[in-house]
Formats: C-alpha cells, sequence, structure tokens
C-alpha cells in the first residue's frame, strides 16, 4: 500500500483519520536546540491556525536524530516519514502542548532527495 503524502495542513486538519498511520509529512523544518518543527509550505498557503506546525518527536527507539543534519536543513523543505500522534506521552510534561499535532518520525530526509527517490512533485 502506497503511503500518503500529507502538507501540514492536511496533517492538522485530518490527523484525527492518520492517527497512528505511517505517512510522509513535508514542510519547512524548523530545528533549535528545544524543538523540531515541521512547517507548511508554501507560506501562501498557510492556514490561519493556532497550530500552522507539526511538532516532531526527536529521538527514541531506532530513530534519533543527528543535530548536524538538522542544522544542515533547517529552513529548508523536507520530508519526513512516521506516525501522526496526539497528546502525545513525550510531551506530558507539558499540557500547553498538547493542543498541538505531534508526529514521531523514524526518517527524514532532503525534498529534493526524497522527489528523486519517488519521482512525485508537490
Amino acid at each position: 500500500m502506497k503511503m500518503k503524502l500529507l502538507s501540514v495542513n492536511e496533517a492538522n486538519q485530518k490527523k484525527e483519520a492518520f492517527l497512528g498511520e505511517e505517512v510522509f509529512l513535508h514542510g519547512v523544518l524548523k530545528y533549535t536546540t528545544e524543538n523540531v518543527l515541521i512547517e507548511h509550505w508554501p507560506k501562501s498557503e498557510k492556514l490561519d491556525s493556532p497550530n500552522p506546525e507539526i511538532w516532531v518527536h526527536t529521538g527514541n527507539g531506532p530513530f534519533i536524530f543527528d543535530a548536524a543534519f538538522l542544522k544542515r536543513v533547517n529552513s529548508k523543505r523536507v520530508v519526513a516519514r512516521g506516525k501522526i500522534e496526539l497528546n502525545s506521552a513525550m510531551f506530558s510534561q507539558d499540557p500547553g502542548l498538547w493542543w498541538h499535532t505531534h508526529f514521531s518520525a523514524t526518517a527524514l530526509t532532503t525534498y529534493k532527495k526524497w522527489q528523486e527517490e519517488h519521482g512525485t512533485q508537490i
């Protein structure tokens, strides 16, 4: 079965439908020492909503982000593979973050590399 490629808008609007399902998520990566987010791309289609981004879980289990790679792709288009989560236990210490959509990534690549491998243009 082919995995669905979601924009940040689609993931936020239909998160319950894709909850726990493995998907591709595309957008612009924003990396700080405290957070990894994927923001909607293109900006012209950004919805006026309280959560125009997806919070990305940065390490647990088989996939742990490499900080050097995150710095290199910061502010660039990326595609992440993983699962959408709601009210994730990984953020349970801060209930203020619960309304955000969370994404547990198993892979992350640049949009250009993903497009070369999958032949799909967004």
